[in-house]
């Protein structure tokens, strides 16, 4: 068995320069790490070092106090973070997609400039000397102005041209803003409907405890939650194995969607490098709040004597820049780079029925509103005071 990642680079290297040779031994019932007690109390790779069954044991060791109290750490190689491997955010639907194009902000402003049609059509249909006005403001001859401006806005043609200078700039001004929106609405939407596009995932340790999510991590992560016991019902421990942490690292890219997965960001960085080569679209997401450092050393037996000279290496090697230079080259640590890379890229793609359910869901809503609008016109015939209150809205 062969030692990789940056910690079997660096053992390598030390192993070269001490003159020494290397041989593995793995805990047995695929323990991983285990836990340190008393003597005889130890399971896993503190089991091994701590009975002198190994020389060093060197695995993502973080220092610990109580490791400290019953083996001898050396020095710290590398400092990593913990911090959560997070599902891909919840798709868009369909109707959604529809709203994309536009900020909240131009909706905003769209639904008040709206409102202002709204309200000048209102107001010019009450009164006597306020119709007087109206032909003035959009002329004579213009019926249902209300309806026209939203049909100039859809799209349609300019059934009555009014007769007046100022009803004319008033309607070649609407015409102007309607084709600009429309066109960069239109625009913009043939890119959003083709893109499998997400909300953003959860970026801080505040958002992961107000989800619902479950809590997945190794049995000995359950100590940087000393201050939450809130989340003891939603922990689930990760049994010990070959990799299971990494393999619940690997399926937050695209499997699992009712977890997060407590873990070094290291694991997270090699994943997303290694989806990147392969092509795969999907990149595990993780918070921007890291839950703490993780400083990484190589633990002894408490009385061993290789302490001082592998100390002596280790620096060498960190203060070289070795270090750092293994760390990336075996992971993408580029995180918010991955949140913004598009899911889709390369040609644009013909758009199917899938990518225009939103658009028949606005013309089934459309086609309900105006089958209400009918049973309404019904019942107006034996009702006055609701067909005075149609003919107001339809004048």
């Amino acid at each position: 068995m062969e030692l990789g990642g940056f910690e079997g680079d660096m053992l390598r290297l030390i192993a070269h320069r001490l003159k020494f040779r290397m041989n593995v031994t793995e805990p047995s019932h695929q323990m991983q790490w285990g836990v340190i007690g008393p003597p005889g109390n130890s399971t896993g790779t503190m089991q091994l070092v701590q009975d002198e069954l190994v020389d060093l044991v060197i695995a993502c060791m973080a220092l610990d106090v109580t490791r400290e109290t019953y083996l001898k750490a050396g020095l710290a190689h590398y400092t990593s973070r913990i911090l959560f491997a997070v599902p891909q955010g919840r798709p868009y639907s369909a109707f959604e997609k529809l709203f994309r194009p536009f900020r909240t902000d131009i909706w905003s402003a769209l639904g008040a400039m709206l409102g202002g049609v709204v309200t000048v059509v209102g107001v010019l249909s009450c009164g006597g000397r306020a119709r007087s006005l109206r032909g003035f403001v959009y002329g004579p001859s213009v019926r249902m102005p209300l309806l026209g401006a939203l049909y100039l806005l859809w799209g349609g043609t300019v059934v009555a041209v009014p007769r007046r200078n100022f009803a004319r700039s008033l309607l070649a001004l609407w015409l102007g803003f309607t084709f600009v929106l429309r066109t960069l609405y239109q625009g913009s939407l043939y890119l959003y409907l083709q893109r499998s596009a997400t909300y953003p995932p959860l970026a801080t340790i505040d958002e992961v405890h107000r989800s619902t999510l479950h809590y997945h991590m190794v049995n000995i992560a359950m100590r940087f939650f000393v201050d939450r016991p809130e989340i003891k019902p939603r922990t689930r421990f990760i049994p010990p194995g070959l990799d299971t942490l990494g393999a619940q690292v690997a399926g937050m890219a695209s499997h699992y969607r009712d977890r997060v997965v407590v873990c070094p960001q290291d694991m997270v960085a090699y994943n997303n490098k290694l989806n990147r080569v392969q092509g795969h679209g999907q990149f595990v997401q993780v918070t921007r709040e890291s839950i703490t450092l993780f400083p990484i050393t190589i633990y002894y037996p408490k009385k061993s004597f290789l302490t001082h000279l592998f100390n002596r290496e280790v620096r060498h090697i960190v203060q070289s820049g070795l270090m750092d230079f293994w760390v990336r080259s075996y992971g993408d640590y580029d995180f918010e780079i991955n949140r913004r890379t598009p899911q889709t890229a390369g040609e644009p793609h013909k758009l199917t029925v899938q990518h225009l359910v939103g658009a028949y869901q606005l013309l089934v809503a459309s086609y309900l509103l105006a089958t209400v609008v009918f049973l309404l016109e019904q019942m107006s015939v034996r009702s006055p005071r609701l067909q005075r209150l149609l003919e107001f809205c339809m004048d």
